[in-house]
Formats: C-alpha cells, structure tokens, sequence
C-alpha cells in the first residue's frame, strides 16, 4: 500500500520483534470469534457513551488538523477520531477487529493544552501505531521471565521512536515536535513554557 511504502523509511530499525526473540509470537486470543467480537462491541459501544466522533460540522479546527495529517501521510485507511472528556493530556489507538480499520482518542485536556500544529503530531504518532501494527506486539503481562519483560519494555520504546517520527513529518517542525512532548509531559500550557525557546 502506499501509505506503507511512505512510512516505512520512517519506522526505527529496532522495531522489531524478531530483534527481542519474537519472531514467532503471534498474539491470538484465545477465545472464538463471537466471544472476541462480543468484547470489541462493549469496548465500542463504551467508547461511543462517553465519547464524540470529531466531524468537520462539530469540531472543523480539530478535523483540519487531521485531514491535514493524513494527507501528509497519504494515508487511505478507514481512521474514526473521538474526542472524549478526561483530566490526562493524552491520545491512543484502538485497532479494530478487521485489522483494517481503527479508532483514534485524543482526550479534552490534550486538545486544550496543544496547538493545532501540535496536535498534528500526536495525530501522526497515533497513526503510526495503527499502520506499523504495533497492536500485534507482545504485552508485558505476556512475558514468561524478566529477560522477556525486559526485551518487550525495549520494543515499546522502539515502537514510540517509530511513531515520534511519524510525528515529527506530521508537524513539519523540530521545535514543534520538542515542544508537543514537552507540554503533554508537564502537563503544562503555554502560558508556563518559554515562548522563544528553540530546543
């Protein structure tokens, strides 16, 4: 596809499972397709309670920035973007069960805290999630031994490295980007962080 042939000089060369001993790990549930599609239909059906879907008619500023990104990437994949209330700056990605589609939160406190050129970043870092499967990656509470924890721990950070700079494209600006990370990790606004600071 194209958006993985665009992406794929941007994915760190340590995101990757077989690097850590996984290359045979597959992370099946181990439970029959009703009982998974049960569970994703609860956790939609949660998400959408407490939750608005970002269209262009609600929320047009925040939409843009996302039509934006994904032009950016060339990204043509089916992607939902919701808003939903929370006191944490902070954004996820929720892979649908056909693999080829996907739900992406971004919580108020994010939103409120960011520029719109931020907010592309963490757009960006989210999609990368999504079109570098990192949902496939083995979990902590997978691990057999404290060799295997340690080596998933060293993946999630090559995953985050992989997505910072998918990112990074997204809001085009190393002081941007710097600053984005900088906000989401004080939790704090600009009325608090140096205006002309260049990282």
């Amino acid at each position: 596809m194209l958006e993985q042939n665009l992406l794929h000089s941007l994915k760190y060369s340590k995101d990757n499972p077989e690097i850590y001993g996984f290359e045979n790990f597959s992370r099946e549930r181990k439970t029959n397709d009703d009982t998974v599609k049960n569970i994703h239909d609860n956790e939609r059906g949660e998400l959408l309670s407490r939750s608005v879907l970002i269209t262009e008619d609600v929320f047009p500023d925040i939409y843009k920035s996302i039509i934006e990104s994904k032009n950016k990437l060339r990204i043509s994949r089916d992607i939902n973007f919701f808003v939903t209330s929370n006191p944490f700056p902070n954004g996820y990605c929720r892979v649908l069960p056909n693999l080829y589609s996907a739900d992406i939160i971004l919580t108020s406190s994010l939103i409120e805290l960011l520029s719109l050129e931020e907010l592309k970043c963490v757009i960006g870092h989210e999609i990368a999630h999504f079109i570098f499967e990192h949902h496939n990656y083995p979990q902590i509470n997978q691990s057999n031994n404290k060799i295997e924890t340690n080596n998933i721990m060293a993946l999630k950070r090559a995953a985050e490295i992989s997505a910072d700079r998918v990112g990074f494209i997204c809001c085009n600006s190393q002081n941007i980007a710097f600053r984005t990370e900088l906000k989401i990790s004080s939790g704090l606004s600009d009325r608090f962080v140096k205006e002309d600071n260049n990282f």
